[in-house]
């Protein structure tokens, strides 16, 4: 449940990010890449459009296996995000999630005759243009969990549960629970497995965007009386 409700980005699971130029389209001048990409391009084989369009700078983010590991997270998931947001700029291959190195290259789609400008209207150079399409990438693809949730913390409760197990023993054990940096009650209710009969959030005009008037009363109740 943690990792479905803290909010990841591309930049929390990214260890490091380069910009090379690396004109060979279906192979490559990195050694670590070559080989995936040279598989990528003959699995895909005809099915492949604008490869020719492709700029020869390639924006390489290098993952953090580690952090993938506890957010969940599998190549495919980071990949398509990419594309689902920059499908119409980015060409993007990354590779499997059996590889040492876990990389994604990304290259700009480039239409003939037409340059990459700024606010200005001037004319930006390819590696430039990418470095800017590098920091909108890392900080506004969403991978998983909910906006406003910065970090979740399991904390135990000082609350005891009392039940009976399935061979008809009596058992106390002590809860534990979520606690979360940052607030987004609304969509936390509609995570899977979070218990929302005692769900609460300390933002007094998000329970009342949520349960209305009573529930804020006793929120607000709740806050000073604590």
């Amino acid at each position: 449940i943690q990792s479905a409700i803290e909010y990841t980005t591309l930049k929390t699971v990214t260890q490091r990010t380069e910009i090379w130029y690396d004109p060979k389209i279906y192979s490559s001048d990195i050694d670590m890449d070559r080989e995936f990409v040279e598989l990528y391009y003959q699995m895909e084989g005809d099915d492949m459009v604008g490869v020719g369009y492709q700029s020869p700078w390639v924006l390489r983010f290098e993952l953090n296996h580690g952090v993938m590991l506890d957010k969940k997270l599998h190549m495919d998931t980071v990949g398509y995000k990419i594309q689902e947001n920059f499908s119409a700029d980015i060409q993007a291959i990354w590779s499997d999630d059996n590889a040492e190195n876990k990389v994604i290259r990304c290259r700009i789609k480039i239409e003939p005759g037409k340059d990459h400008t700024d606010e200005e209207g001037k004319r930006i150079e390819e590696d430039v243009f990418l470095k800017r399409v590098e920091n909108n990438m890392l900080t506004n693809i969403g991978l998983r969990g909910i906006k406003g949730i910065k970090r979740v913390y399991l904390t135990e409760s000082q609350k005891t549960r009392i039940y009976i197990n399935d061979v008809g023993k009596i058992v106390k054990e002590n809860e534990w629970m979520l606690e979360t940096d940052g607030t987004n009650l609304l969509e936390v209710l509609n995570v899977e497995n979070v218990d929302h009969r005692r769900s609460y959030s300390n933002n007094c005009v998000e329970i009342m965007e949520v349960f209305g008037i009573e529930a804020t009363r006793a929120a607000l109740l709740r806050e000073l009386r604590s």
